[in-house]
């Protein structure tokens, strides 16, 4: 599974701690080994959708302009993930 940016790159002002970006890519490779759950080839990602604690909502992949998959994140009143549902 490639990395959300490429190394060296740093996370864009909308996650300026990088937080959401390093939390979604550990738990998609989670998913992933377990489940078979991947993501297809893509070149950019856009995070959207945040809610009034920082955690994304949305995660949109895109291969030459094009969604390729977009992963909608839901949370508990405590902000624990509770769902990850891909489209």
């Amino acid at each position: 599974m490639p990395a959300f940016y490429p190394e060296g790159d740093e996370p864009k002002l909308a996650d300026p701690s990088g937080r959401s970006l390093h939390k979604i890519n550990s738990l998609l490779n989670k998913i992933e080994s377990k489940n078979g759950f991947s993501i297809p080839e893509y070149d950019a990602i856009q995070l959207s959708n945040y809610d009034g604690a920082g955690n994304v909502g949305t995660v949109t992949y895109r291969k030459n302009g094009d969604v390729v998959a977009t992963l909608t994140l839901t949370y508990n009143g405590s902000d624990q993930l509770t769902s990850v549902s891909k489209s």
